[in-house]
Order: C-alpha cells, then structure tokens, then sequence
C-alpha cells in the first residue's frame, strides 16, 4: 500500500496542481489520462498495467539503442509436467516415490518448494544454455 501513496503522490507533484473535487470530475480524469498527465500513479505497483506499460516502453528504447534482437527465447518452467521435479520434491519431503501423482499432490508438492522449483529451473535452462546456445552460436 505504502508503493501505492508513494506512487500517487510522485503523479500529483510532478504532473499538474490537482485537488480533490477536481479527481471527482469523471470527464476531467478521463482527460488528464488521455494526455499521459496522471498516468504514473501506479508504475512502481508491480503487475499493474501502468507498471508493464512502463516496462514497455524500457524495451522499446533498449531496441532503439541496441537493434532489434536476432534471437528472442520464452521460456516456460511447466513444473508440473515434468516427472523429476515431482519426484525431486518428493525426495525433498522424505516421502516414497510415485509412479504417478494428481493434479493436487502436484500442486501441493510445488507450493511447498517454492526454492527449489526455481533452482531445479535454473539448473534445467543454464544446461540448455550451456549445451545448446553457447556451443552452437558460440557465445
């Protein structure tokens, strides 16, 4: 909460002297937005579209000054699919192993090893890293 009234009060002092029954006018709220005027009250909110819109637009000076990218990777853990993991975070909890596990023990397992689905992540993409970009492009 704390980022937010932080946020809010950057946006009322560097933007436009504004008071209160003027943020009660609907049209001319709508205005200020429209003219970027109080766009920033929410930037340091992480998750909020004020804050992606921000980050946005960093990517699109990054490309301005450094050209586009000639390869762009996503990448997507899927933990829950893959059978090592599970069987990693079983092995964790001090449990038998399973041949296969449901949706729930799944999720269970995952939010209980929130660390060590992030290193076991880690582990899997500096390997595909190493094997396969950095040999191949010879970076």
């Amino acid at each position: 909460m704390k980022q937010v009234y932080s946020g809010i009060n950057i946006a009322f002092r560097k933007k436009l002297p504004i008071n209160a029954k003027q943020t009660l006018d609907d049209t001319q709220m709508k205005f200020l937005m429209n003219k970027d005027m109080i766009y920033r009250y929410l930037q340091c909110v992480r998750s909020s579209p004020q804050y992606w819109h921000k980050r946005l637009k960093d990517l699109f000076a990054m490309t301005r000054q450094l050209g586009f990218p000639t390869f762009f990777l996503t990448l997507s853990c899927a933990d829950l699919r893959w059978k090592e993991f599970n069987d990693t975070f079983v092995r964790h909890t001090g449990a038998p192993i399973k041949e296969s596990y449901t949706f729930e023990e799944k999720t269970k397992l995952l939010r209980a090893n929130p660390v060590l689905a992030a290193r076991l992540f880690e582990k899997r993409f500096m390997t595909f890293m190493n094997f396969f970009i950095k040999v191949e492009h010879h970076v």
